[in-house]
């Protein structure tokens, strides 16, 4: 038995609205992994920070998705606490920190 021939056992109504379901759920995820790129973390006490953990939820958490629709660019995912560390050991090795608008950043 293949899957064409279970499908076909199912009235085209189901099919219908089991393919909108499909494509609307891909729709929410992929719009969430996009705000999930361009939205900064709120600060840890923000009323923000559930809104935002319910946001990187649904666009699965993925550790890529800052730099996912940036073309050209890498980002690399760290604490509030590690980020100044991290952007002073970018200075040292000579890479460019950039701000998130994609221009450079005084260095700080």
């Amino acid at each position: 038995m293949q899957w064409s021939d279970l499908f076909g056992l199912l009235p085209p109504q189901v099919l219908f609205w089991g393919g909108m379901f499909l494509v609307l759920a891909s729709v929410l995820l992929n719009v969430c992994g996009f705000l999930r790129s361009r939205i900064a973390p709120p600060a840890p006490r923000s009323l923000w920070v559930r809104p935002y953990q319910l946001l990187s939820f649904l666009a699965f958490e993925q550790k890529y998705a800052a730099a996912m629709y940036k073309i050209g660019l890498t980002a690399v995912m760290t604490t509030r606490a590690e980020a100044p560390l991290l952007k002073k050991a970018g200075a040292d090795s000579g890479v460019q920190i950039l701000d998130s608008k994609g221009k450079p950043k005084a260095p700080t």
